[in-house]
């Protein structure tokens, strides 16, 4: 996996995340809404750390999603055939805040 920051502007934080095929993210939860861009990839699973069911989802090259804050600890797991490779803006709350912390800050 690589997360590589792009632009860093106030609270506006731009990343590229690449996912070879069975690769996954670390466990973090997603306090900020964040916009995704998917530039390459066919499918995204997101396990829960609790044991709530898994959400497998279709990616599409060019879909645009806005996606929602998520407090539950998850990962994204690549459970397709192709590296998935997305572009992430998050807009946070306040300057310096890490987007997708391991644990809800406190």
């Amino acid at each position: 996996m690589t997360q590589e920051t792009l632009h860093i502007e106030g609270m506006l934080v731009v990343q590229r995340l690449t996912l070879q095929p069975s690769e996954a993210t670390p466990w973090h939860v997603d306090p900020y809404p964040k916009v995704q861009t998917v530039l390459s990839g066919d499918s995204i699973l997101i396990e829960f750390e609790n044991g709530d069911a898994s959400e497998e989802y279709p990616m599409t090259v060019g879909e645009v999603d806005i996606d929602p804050i998520e407090l539950r600890r998850h990962r994204a797991v690549n459970n397709g055939t192709v590296p998935i490779e997305v572009t992430l803006v998050f807009l946070l709350d306040k300057v310096g805040a890490d987007p997708q912390p391991e644990r809800m800050p406190s």
